[in-house]
This record gives C-alpha cells, structure tokens and sequence, in this order.
C-alpha cells in the first residue's frame, strides 16, 4: 500500500506468482482505495495470518504492530535508520531494544515489533510491549 500510484510503482518488479495480494492506495489511483492497516484488519478477519512483516513509515509500522498485537500475531518490523558507517563501527543506527542497544545496520534491519522500545504498540486492550 502506499499513497498513490508512484508510492507503489515498485510493485511493478515483483512476481506475484502463487502470493495472494492486496494493493491498496489512499487516493485509490491503484488498486482499492484505503490505507494499508484498514486492508490489514478485514484480511485477518478472513484468513489465519501467522506472521506479519512490515516496512514504510513508523506511524504505518505502529499501527500494523498494534494490529498484530491484538490479534496475537508476531510482527516484524523492518527499520529504516540513517547509517553512517553500515559495519558496525559507529553509533548512528542504534536503536533501544528489550535486549539492550542494537545497531540497524548489524543487528537488524529487522526486528520483532515487540521488542522495540519506544515504538508505540499499545494493545487497544490495555496492555503493552
């Protein structure tokens, strides 16, 4: 999902091939008309997700998690940080995990949403990570 069309032009390189898919778009310019948590939400109302992997914006990547959370489903959030050196050596991509500081460039990109700290994933319900 994306904004609009040039948001998700890079689909155009992928095979689909045997992956069932949804595309959506806020101004609806390509495929359904409607944000990406929202196509989230009725797809998990209708098929058993084990797992979801999400990347984009951080305010699109809470929401996902959010769903994810309530829904008892692991999510994996993959992190896009400036990374000054990408080996290591500095601190520039450190992230603050439940395991301690991680570096983006070494240790991820990707991490379980759950064990981010500061990323907002309140459960609707009540609790949080």
């Amino acid at each position: 999902g994306g904004r609009n069309l040039e948001a998700v032009k890079i689909i155009d390189r992928f095979n689909f091939e045997n992956i069932t898919t949804k595309i959506v778009t806020d101004d609806g310019s390509v495929g359904i008309k409607e944000n990406t948590v929202e196509m989230l939400k009725k797809v998990l109302k209708e098929n058993k997700i084990d797992i979801i992997y999400t990347c984009g914006p951080q305010g699109m990547m809470e929401a996902v998690a959010k769903v994810a959370q309530s829904n008892d489903i692991r999510c994996q959030i993959s992190l896009e940080e400036r990374m000054a050196c990408g080996i290591k050596a500095c601190v520039g991509c450190s992230i603050l995990t439940k395991k301690g500081m991680k570096k983006v460039c070494y240790d991820g990109p990707v991490f379980e949403s759950t064990d981010i700290v500061g990323l907002d994933i309140t459960d609707p319900n009540g609790g949080s990570c």
